[in-house]
């Protein structure tokens, strides 16, 4: 909460005096955020990661069933 001074960060700045900015919120700097504020997407994100890893590994490898083995 900014009383009556106004002290210039720059654009991407953050300013360190509580005395005048107050405190930071605990969880302002994680990616998707967390409590009650939580990024909707947050669960979406980390299976879209996991379905993107498993899409790079069946584009770069060469998979077939060994040799003898019972088909499924």
């Amino acid at each position: 909460r900014i009383r009556e001074r106004r002290i210039s960060t720059g654009g991407y700045g953050y300013h360190l005096e509580n005395d005048i900015f107050g405190e930071y919120p605990i969880k302002s700097y994680l990616p998707f955020g967390g409590g009650p504020g939580k990024c909707i997407s947050d669960t979406f994100a980390s299976f879209e990661n996991v379905v993107v890893a498993i899409a790079m590994l069946i584009r770069r490898f060469y998979f077939q069933t060994a040799p003898g083995a019972p088909s499924v």
